[in-house]
């Protein structure tokens, strides 16, 4: 029996497929009928310095079933954030980005509002950066490059997505 999946396309439109997909696919496809809403309209605020990746993430927790908004700029975010604190479920943050880093990133949200999740994305996670995100206030740290269903689960988690996501 095949499985129906919704597959990106680098224009960002999709396609569907029914097939037995390759490994290298399957973190960017889900199936059809996980595409209903998991995320339960948590909204999530995404920030990273590589633009490629914010419309990548974007996209894949809309499926899933999360409002997002994704920003490039930190300040931007931040600015967003202050201007309705009250409307976001969480943060994920990338760790090194120019001029900032995630860990002010977590800083500024605990300033504007201290009960907000935040997750904070690296690549090279050192036992001294995860005493730091601590201290900051990160609640979760994702290795980079991890799967997008591992990205997905924190999220799910830290927005408090009661069931398993995938």
């Amino acid at each position: 029996q095949k499985t129906a999946y919704e597959i990106p396309k680098r224009d960002w439109s999709s396609d569907v497929c029914s097939s037995d997909l390759p490994e290298w696919v399957a973190p960017v496809a889900q199936p059809l009928a996980q595409s209903v809403s998991h995320g339960r309209s948590k909204h999530v605020l995404y920030i990273d310095d590589d633009e490629a990746l914010v419309i990548l993430i974007s996209r894949l927790l809309q499926r899933r079933g999360y409002r997002v908004s994704a920003y490039a700029e930190a300040g931007e975010a931040m600015a967003a954030l202050r201007a309705a604190p009250d409307d976001f479920d969480l943060v994920v943050t990338d760790y090194n980005m120019p001029g900032t880093s995630g860990l002010t990133v977590a800083r500024t949200v605990r300033e504007i509002r201290a009960d907000l999740p935040v997750a904070m994305a690296s690549g090279y996670l050192t036992s001294d950066l995860r005493t730091q995100a601590l201290a900051a206030g990160v609640r979760e740290l994702i290795q980079k490059p991890d799967t997008v269903d591992g990205l997905c689960d924190t999220v799910a988690r830290l927005a408090g997505v009661p069931g398993n996501v995938h």
